[in-house]
């Protein structure tokens, strides 16, 4: 399924439809559009439900801990590959402030500027998002704190932005089956994204407000 939304009365309304249906019409797919809101939910309920099978949730956080290595390389490497950028950008601003140009160019220059340093703020966003994740997955994971920060998800989930649901979901979610003539719901989750949810959340406030 695909996720998409329709605007009526200047209210967004946000579903998931089959992608068949998308190709090739309704008549197509058996399953007719759902709800967003309840589907992400039932996801996080089901989620939620892993703390109370410590087995299981034990099993999960294994499989995770390998991935979860090679992840916190690829973030690292991403990591030194923003901050060069970034150098890059901060000295062509020095660069472009120190450069005597003829006064017709003075304003050229400054929208360069300008430019550079919305370039700089989008990488700065960029580079604090990498870490944050990077940190999460340095984080130890034991069962009794998945436990209690997957309980923490279910009971915040709606309160948190759109945005901040849908990224949720996608780091814990590898895929998602709805069989609309039969109303099953097959849920296959991503360990090594689900370990970095917890370790969000069972980061101290301090750290996950910087």
């Amino acid at each position: 399924m695909t996720p998409t939304h329709a605007t009526k009365g200047g209210k967004r309304y946000r579903y998931y439809v089959c992608s068949r249906s998308l190709r090739q019409g309704r008549d197509h797919c058996p399953s007719q559009s759902v709800p967003a809101g309840p589907m992400e939910q039932i996801v996080v309920e089901q989620v939620s439900k892993l703390g109370q099978d410590p087995k299981r949730l034990q099993s999960i956080l294994k499989e995770a801990s390998n991935q979860r290595r090679t992840r916190l390389a690829d973030l690292e490497g991403d990591c030194g590959g923003l901050e060069q950028e970034l150098a890059r950008a901060q000295a062509r601003i020095q660069n472009l402030l120190q450069e005597v140009r003829p006064k017709d160019r003075k304003q050229q220059s400054a929208s360069d500027v300008e430019v550079i340093r919305e370039n700089i703020g989008h990488l700065e966003r960029r580079l604090a998002e990498t870490k944050k994740q990077a940190l999460a997955l340095q984080q130890p994971l034991g069962v009794e704190h998945a436990a209690r920060a997957l309980e923490v998800l279910e009971q915040e989930f709606d309160s948190r932005p759109v945005a901040e649901q849908t990224r949720l979901i996608r780091l814990i979610v590898q895929s998602i089956e709805y069989d609309g003539g039969r109303g099953k719901l097959a849920l296959t989750l991503d360990p090594a994204g689900l370990a970095a949810v917890v370790g969000e959340l069972t980061q101290p406030k301090e750290e996950t407000a910087s």
